[in-house]
C-alpha cells in the first residue's frame, strides 16, 4: 500500500480510475466474472438484479470496496472515480431492467 500510494500520488502525480466490475470487459473471458460464479448455475443471469448474482456481488464489494476507501481522492489518495459498469449496453438493451441493475449498484457503493 505505501509503496502504491508514494509511486502514483508522489512521483507520478498520476490519479486513477477503478473498475472493480462485476463486469470488466469483453476482452476477458466472461467478461471477468470468476469461473466458479457458473460452474453449479450455467443459466445464471448476469448484469441483472438476479438475487443469486448480486448475492455474489454484495460478498465482493464488500471485501473491496472498503480496501480502496483510504485511496479515494477526498481521503488523500490517487483514486478520483469508481467505474460502476463497463461496456454498458453492449450485450442488451438498455431498458428499464438495465437500468435498475446499474442503479442497485451504485446503491451498494455507496453504501461502503
Amino acid at each position: 500500500k505505501q509503496w502504491y500510494q508514494r509511486r502514483v500520488r508522489g512521483s507520478l502525480g498520476l490519479t486513477v480510475v477503478v473498475r472493480p466490475g462485476p463486469f470488466l470487459a469483453t476482452e476477458w473471458d466472461y467478461g471477468g466474472f470468476p469461473a466458479w460464479l457458473l460452474k453449479d448455475r450455467p443459466t445464471l443471469d448476469v448484469r441483472r438484479n438476479e438475487t443469486v448474482f448480486m448475492s455474489e456481488v454484495k460478498k465482493w464489494y464488500a471485501k473491496l470496496l472498503p480496501t480502496l476507501k483510504p485511496y479515494l481522492y477526498n481521503s488523500g489518495g490517487p483514486i478520483i472515480a469508481v467505474q460502476v459498469e463497463n461496456e454498458y449496453g453492449s450485450n442488451r438493451p438498455c431498458d428499464a431492467a438495465h437500468y435498475d441493475y446499474l442503479t442497485q449498484l451504485r446503491e451498494i457503493y455507496k453504501l461502503h
